[in-house]
């Protein structure tokens, strides 16, 4: 029988990701189908390149068969981008692609110094400011990822594995899984794991069902009441009657501007969507 490990919100740290293999015991089962829930890039510390190869490292777990992956919100910016699209550009950079930005183009001085490229060489100290989406996949092609560029762009919203449902963000629990729209997998927040309607409201679809998903810090949520206080980041469960169960799993990777924060969570279930334990794993 399958069971499910799920990883979120890595936001480029690299790091704790591959300590993963290390430290899960269930990793390295053939029996355990890795599922990552979005939002591989941006983070407020990045050294380098950091979330590309968060990409690719993901990108090729899913290419042998191990893994699956979703989309997350910071991952659908970078895909516009890919696509060169303009609109959302901006929200971009207001929310960490500035830093990723610079990351990058601090990869590729390095690299070009390092091996002598004749390409364009970018003053990391005073990198230029984006001028456009295909800045960004002009970026990515010359650091030498272009292998995941396709496989970015089709990274899909949610996903279900016997009676688990995988999504970034969450679900609107009184619609239909057919009528859940982008936004709302990408960006729920509030509406979806503090219940605001009443058991009889959700819908036929989610009874039954357990979700997993990431986007909110659970750090963030130790300011509710319904939530513990001294919350550090580990997966958080809504078990409550009438309702799919709820497992968030945001554990806050590189999300201190002034500190790293080396942590996820990784949680495993049963195909029935059964717990079978969760832990946070720091690096040293």
């Amino acid at each position: 029988m399958t069971t499910y490990l799920f990883v979120s919100d890595i936001h480029s740290n690299i790091k704790t990701l591959k300590e993963l293999e290390h430290k899960v015991p269930e990793w390295n089962d053939p029996n355990t189908h890795i599922v990552f829930c979005g939002d591989y890039i941006d983070g407020f510390i990045q050294k380098a390149d950091e979330g590309l190869e968060t990409l690719r490292f993901v990108k090729d777990l899913c290419d042998s068969g191990k893994a699956s992956a979703l989309l997350g919100n910071h991952d659908d910016w970078l895909k516009d981008a890919l696509l060169l699209k303009r609109n959302t550009l901006l929200n971009w950079l207001q929310c960490g692609g500035q830093t990723t930005w610079a990351a990058w183009q601090k990869a590729l001085y390095a690299n070009n110094n390092q091996n002598g490229s004749t390409k364009i060489k970018v003053n990391y100290h005073n990198p230029r400011p984006i001028a456009s989406a295909s800045d960004i996949y002009k970026l990515i092609v010359d650091l030498g990822y272009e292998d995941i560029i396709d496989w970015v762009v089709q990274l899909p919203l949610s996903l279900s594995f016997g009676q688990i449902l995988a999504v970034h963000a969450g679900f609107d629990l009184t619609k239909p899984l057919t009528k859940q729209d982008d936004n709302t997998r990408l960006w729920i927040r509030d509406s979806y794991f503090i219940d605001q309607i009443d058991a009889y409201e959700v819908h036929e679809d989610f009874i039954d069902k357990t979700i997993v998903s990431g986007h909110t810090p659970n750090q963030c949520l130790s300011d509710s009441p319904i939530y513990p206080k001294t919350n550090h980041g580990e997966v958080i469960s809504i078990i409550k009657d009438g309702f799919p169960d709820r497992y968030l799993i945001d554990a806050g990777s590189n999300g201190n501007p002034t500190r790293p924060c080396e942590q996820l969570n990784i949680l495993l279930l049963n195909e029935d969507g059964s717990l079978i334990r969760s832990e946070l794993i720091q690096s040293m």
